[in-house]
Order: C-alpha cells, then sequence, then structure tokens
C-alpha cells in the first residue's frame, strides 16, 4: 500500500524532550502510536531518519512516511450534503447533523465519506473503478502528471473531521498534493476556525480561554474528561454574545410578583421564578482534540444546549427545551489553498433549528434584576 507524508515542527515548549510518537499523537495528525510503530512507518528528524522514541528539541523538523488507514473497500454512496466551494484542489462542504464523516464502529454506510466518493466519481466518470483492469490508464488521462492523485486508500480526501452531532464547515482535498498541504495546514495550527454554540448556563467571564488538558474518560471509555495533570493540551477561545434568563414552565411572559396582603397583614414578596441562564457563544478552538468544545465547555459548568454526552443532570432535565439536537456548528474556517496561498474564509449558514432556538430564546429572555 502507498505511503503518504506528513510533516511536523516543534514549536511548543510541551512538545519539546518528548518522544516522537508521543508528539505526533497529540498533534492534529492523522496518525496514531501504533501506525509510528509499524515497520513500514519512516520517521525522520531533521532529514535524519529516527526511531519513534527519539526525543525532540524546539525546532525540529519532523517528516514522517505511513500507510494511513484503509478505506479501500468503501463504494460510493448518494448522500446529502451542501457545497460550499469547489475547484480542481477542494471540495468544501456544509456537514449536516447528523452525518458521520467518516465509517466506524456502528456507522459503516452512508458516510460523509462515502458521498465524497460518490461525488468524485460522479464529476470525473470514475477514474477510480478498481474493479476496472484499465484504472490505471483511467486515472493517467484524468490527472495531469504534475498533480498526482489519491492513492485507493485516500480516496475520499478527509483532511478533518467534526462529531456527527455538529454540522458545518469541513474541506475535502481532491488530490494528493492539497491533501499533504492541508494536513500540514491543520497540523501546524495555521487553520482559523470558528463555532457558534448555545450553552446551558453562562460562563463566568464574557471572554477567555478554557486551558484544561483532555484525557479519555476513566470510566465511560468513549467520553472524554479533563484532568489538569495528563492527557492532551486543549485550548479554546470563547466569547459570549448574548445572555438569555428565561422563567421555567409554559406562561414564561409572567414577571415576578410583588408585596401581597394576607389578612390585613403585609406579607413577604412573593419568590422569583425560576430561571434558567443561557448564553450564544463564538468559540475558536486552538487545538483540535476530539470533543473538546463539549468538554471544555461542560468543565465550565455551561454544556452545549442538546448535547447527550456531556450534558449536566440539571441540563439533561430542562423543561425548556426537553428534545433538542446539538446546538453547534462549525461556522466558518479559514485556509490557505493551494491555488494562491492566500487565507480563504469559508462559512456555512446556521441551522435553521438553531436559529429557532435563538429566537425562543429571545423571545423568552427577561433581563435579569438590577440590569439595564
Amino acid at each position: 500500500m502507498e505511503k503518504v507524508e506528513a510533516r511536523l515542527t516543534i514549536e511548543e515548549p510541551n512538545q519539546v524532550g518528548r518522544r516522537v510518537d508521543q508528539v505526533v499523537a497529540d498533534s492534529a495528525l492523522p496518525l496514531n502510536r501504533s501506525q509510528l510503530k509499524a515497520q513500514s512507518a519512516e520517521i525522520y528528524c531533521n532529514d535524519r531518519r529516527v526511531k519513534a522514541s527519539h526525543p525532540t528539541k524546539l525546532g525540529d523538523r519532523l517528516r514522517i512516511l505511513y500507510v494511513p488507514e484503509p478505506d479501500a473497500t468503501l463504494t460510493p454512496q448518494k448522500v446529502e450534503f451542501g457545497i460550499i466551494y469547489e475547484d480542481d484542489d477542494v471540495l468544501v462542504v456544509n456537514k449536516p447533523r447528523g452525518l458521520v464523516v467518516h465509517p466506524g464502529a456502528g456507522n459503516f454506510d452512508n458516510t460523509l465519506a462515502h458521498g465524497l466518493l460518490f461525488h468524485h466519481q460522479k464529476e470525473m466518470g470514475d477514474p477510480f473503478d478498481t474493479g476496472s483492469t484499465d484504472s490505471d490508464s483511467a486515472e493517467s488521462e484524468f490527472w495531469d502528471d504534475e498533480v498526482p492523485p489519491l492513492a485507493p486508500n485516500q480516496r475520499a480526501g478527509i483532511v478533518h473531521r467534526l462529531d456527527k452531532d455538529t454540522s458545518g464547515v469541513l474541506i475535502t482535498a481532491k488530490n494528493a498534493p492539497t491533501l499533504e498541504r492541508l494536513q500540514r495546514e491543520f497540523s501546524e495550527r495555521r487553520t482559523e476556525k470558528v463555532y457558534l454554540a448555545l450553552s446551558y448556563g453562562v460562563p463566568p467571564r464574557r471572554k477567555g480561554q478554557i486551558d484544561a488538558r483532555i484525557v479519555r474518560h476513566p470510566q465511560r471509555r468513549t467520553l472524554f474528561t479533563t484532568d489538569p495533570r495528563k492527557g492532551r493540551e486543549a485550548l479554546t477561545a470563547y466569547r459570549v454574545v448574548r445572555e438569555f434568563h428565561v422563567p421555567v414552565g409554559p406562561d414564561r411572559s409572567q414577571g415576578v410578583v410583588g408585596l401581597v396582603q394576607k389578612g390585613g397583614k403585609r406579607a413577604s414578596p412573593v419568590p422569583e421564578r425560576e430561571k434558567r441562564s443561557y448564553a450564544l457563544l463564538v468559540l475558536r478552538p486552538i487545538t483540535g482534540r476530539t470533543h473538546q468544545l463539549r468538554v471544555h465547555l461542560a468543565s465550565q459548568t455551561c454544556p452545549i444546549l442538546g448535547d447527550p454526552l456531556y450534558a449536566s443532570r440539571e441540563s439533561a432535565r430542562d423543561p425548556n427545551f426537553p428534545e433538542l439536537p446539538l446546538m453547534l456548528h462549525a461556522y466558518s474556517l479559514g485556509v490557505r489553498l493551494r491555488s494562491d496561498g492566500a487565507l480563504r474564509v469559508f462559512h456555512a449558514p446556521v441551522p435553521d433549528d438553531m436559529l429557532a432556538t435563538i429566537r425562543q430564546l429571545r423571545s423568552w429572555h427577561m433581563a435579569p434584576s438590577g440590569s439595564q
């Protein structure tokens, strides 16, 4: 199977002095330690071949040749997704909520990867038809000699991923040089990602950063949690766009009841109605860990509204929104394309149900006591 190349420069203090395989596994490169330890993997540090255990130094330039996880068995399937932009190098899609990006446990069909293969097959006349004995010649007729095609196990051109329940911008590559370039852009953190989220609860500050290492949950192994002593570095910048304070119950328009008379005596004030607080947030993930935004917001006691995995007990029983999908949307992605090297920013429209939820919160909102 053909090897592909990935590159990484050691630029951060927490990467220095660690094993190469640990640093690479903690990066955004699509590599795990088992792939690095395989006999077929080649690791170069400053153009000198090294072992996976080689310690890193500041400024080291890593180059890894490895065999990617196979997806050659994928067959094209028609899958619905929006197209934001397309040229000879990239396809930028608006991934709908509920669509899995790549096959995995419990999701073996009808993923975005299957849909990308179907789209490329339709566009190109299926130059990837490996069942044909003339597939090599078909590829050579379609592809320019200076722009090699993706290997069979890279055919979908997946560069990065979004969770199944997250909607929004996702960029994919249509040839090998573009795939390598985009992987490097993500691994070296030169992309600009912006997400929108609705949270249950409000962060303690209007603007700031969440710096909390992420580790796999010790009991629930499909989930993640924060741990200051171990795990992967994770950093998220956030800003509160708007707060919403909403009374609980069907009659949310009724305000606080004042003093009342009882038996000719002045009684105590009727307690203010119970409220729930929510926030519309702009999130900028500096790193790209699995479930990072969801775990970070949950760690601040303001989980994302509708999160089926990281909701607090209180938010899971929210009477205002008993059934709501995950309110997290990849709103924009800034990336430099191979064509001109200039930063291009792509946007995905906010989903209708998220807009409807924002409008509902605005209509229910009651300003806190003492606010203007």
